[in-house]
C-alpha cells in the first residue's frame, strides 16, 4: 500500500496544479515541510528491527 502511494504523488501533484488548487510557487516554498513530512510518515510505515 506504501508504495502504491508514493507512485501515486506525482499524479495527485499535477492534478492539484492543474486544476488551480495549488501553485509550484507554494510547493516550492514547502518543499522543506513536505520532505520532513515524508521522513515522518516513512519512519511509522517501516517495520521496527527484529534485533535492538
Amino acid at each position: 500500500m506504501a508504495f502504491g502511494l508514493t507512485f501515486e504523488i506525482p499524479i495527485a501533484t499535477m492534478l492539484l496544479i492543474t486544476s488551480g488548487i495549488t501553485s509550484k510557487r507554494a510547493l516550492m516554498e514547502k518543499r522543506p515541510f513536505i520532505i520532513i513530512f515524508c521522513f515522518v510518515v516513512g519512519m511509522f510505515l517501516t517495520p521496527p528491527d527484529i534485533i535492538l
